[in-house]
C-alpha cells in the first residue's frame, strides 16, 4: 500500500498556530550508531521565558520563523527550575526497546505509560504501546513516508499526523503537521508542533550533518495541545530525531 504523501495535505493558511505547551528535550551524547535512546522532558510552559512564545500568533506558513535563536537561548536554562515529566529508558542493549515514564511532579513517583519498539534492521519504523487510553486508546505505528523521505507519518483517532524536517540556517526544525479528515480534494494540514534544536556544546547536528553517526540532542519542543496529545508528539519526536539515514 502506498504511504501518504505530506504534498498532498496543502498547507491550510486559515488557523494560526498558538502553542499551548513548551517542553524541553535533552538527549545523552554519543558517538555510537546503535547506541540505546535516553530523553528526559521537561515542561516549562510556566517558566516566564515561556511567556513570549505562547502569546505568539502565528501562521502556519510562517511557523518556521517562530523559535528563533534569541529565544532558545533564554528557554534553556528555564529547565533548571522544573522537575522531569517525562523520559524515556531503553530496557535493552541489544534491541530497540523502550519504556516512557511519566514523573509526578515534586513527589518524582514514577509510572510506565507506555512501551516503544523499533526493529533494528527496520529503524525508520517505531510502535508505540500505551498502558491506558489516557494517551491513545490505540496502538501507534510511525514510519516513514517512502524511501528516502526525510518525513515520517503516523495515524491517531483515524487522522494522518507527519514529522517533518526543515533546515533553518545551521540547525534544523522539525515540524508536526496533522492532516485534516474529508475527502482526499478537500484535505489539508496544519501545524500542530514545532521542535527546534538549540546549541548544545557547540553542536547542533541533525540527519546527515554528521555523517552516520548520532550526536546527542537538546531541542525545545512547543505543542498545541488541543490539537494533539502532550505525550504523543513528545515521544513520536524522540523517535523521528534519532531517526538513521542510511537504514532508510
Amino acid at each position: 500500500m502506498k504511504e501518504p504523501q505530506l504534498s498532498n495535505f496543502p498547507i491550510n493558511t486559515s488557523p494560526s498556530f498558538c502553542p499551548t505547551k513548551i517542553f524541553l528535550i535533552h538527549e545523552p551524547n554519543t558517538d555510537q550508531l546503535l547506541a540505546p535512546i535516553a530523553a528526559e522532558t521537561s515542561d516549562i510552559t510556566a517558566s516566564p521565558a515561556a511567556a513570549e512564545i505562547l502569546a505568539t500568533d502565528t501562521t502556519n506558513e510562517d511557523v518556521h520563523d517562530l523559535l528563533p535563536e534569541p529565544v532558545l537561548s533564554r528557554l534553556e536554562p528555564a529547565a533548571a527550575d522544573q522537575h522531569p515529566f517525562l523520559k524515556v529508558a531503553s530496557t535493552s542493549w541489544y534491541k530497540r526497546a523502550l519504556k516512557a515514564i511519566l514523573i509526578h511532579g515534586s513527589t518524582e513517583e514514577e509510572k510506565e505509560i507506555a512501551q516503544l519498539a523499533g526493529p533494528l534492521l527496520s529503524l525508520g519504523r517505531w510502535k508505540f504501546i500505551f498502558a491506558d487510553a489516557t494517551y491513545s486508546s490505540h496502538k501507534i505505528e510511525m514510519r516513514p513516508t517512502g524511501v528516502g523521505s526525510r518525513a515520517d507519518v503516523f495515524v491517531k483517532d483515524s487522522l494522518l499526523f507527519f514529522w517533518e524536517p526543515v533546515a533553518h540556517g545551521q540547525r534544523a526544525r522539525y515540524v508536526l503537521w496533522k492532516g485534516t479528515a474529508g475527502e482526499e480534494e478537500s484535505r489539508q494540514r496544519e501545524v500542530v508542533g514545532v521542535y527546534a534544536l538549540v546549541a548544545h556544546h557547540g553542536h547542533g547536528h541533525w540527519h546527515g550533518e554528521s555523517g552516520k553517526k548520532r550526536k546527542g540532542r537538546r531541542g525545545v519542543l512547543v505543542v498545541d495541545d488541543s490539537k494533539v496529545d502532550k505525550v504523543v508528539a513528545v515521544l513520536t519526536c524522540v523517535a523521528t530525531v534519532n531517526r538513521v539515514e542510511s537504514f532508510r
